[in-house]
């Protein structure tokens, strides 16, 4: 082998080497993503009403329902009552809650907790 040979494959394998050991030196580049929406995705809040969202149509987080539409289990739901219409109130609505001495207590500590500091003992709107 003649001695420009043997220097030429000995500079390329340093540099070969070089190239190697500084090639693998880079742990805070992780490379090429594929779909990199699909590791880190933008959560939208569904209860706030941001015009921020570009998906959805007027910018609502959450998709209003089609119209005329019922929810399961709600049908009644829309048959109002008129504030006035108090014959219609006495033979349609009824109170979920038995009639015992436990019921009352129990409304009585929920009064006293939740409502009382507003609306005093005899349950009036009190003027602040």
């Amino acid at each position: 082998m003649t001695h420009s040979l043997k220097v030429t494959l000995q500079a390329s394998a340093v540099l070969l080497a070089s190239v190697f050991t500084t090639a693998c030196n880079r742990a805070d580049d992780p490379g090429l993503e594929y779909a990199p929406e699909m590791y880190a995705s933008l959560p939208y809040e569904p209860l706030k009403q941001e015009q921020s969202n570009k998906i959805n149509p007027m910018g609502l987080n959450m998709r209003v329902p089609a119209i005329g539409t019922v929810p399961r289990g709600k049908a009644n739901y829309y048959t109002h009552i008129a504030k006035d219409d108090i014959a219609t109130a006495e033979t349609s609505l009824r109170n979920p809650y038995s009639y015992t001495k436990d019921a009352l207590e129990e409304g009585k500590t929920l009064y006293v907790r939740n409502c009382q500091h507003c609306h005093g003992e005899s349950g009036l709107v009190m003027d602040r």
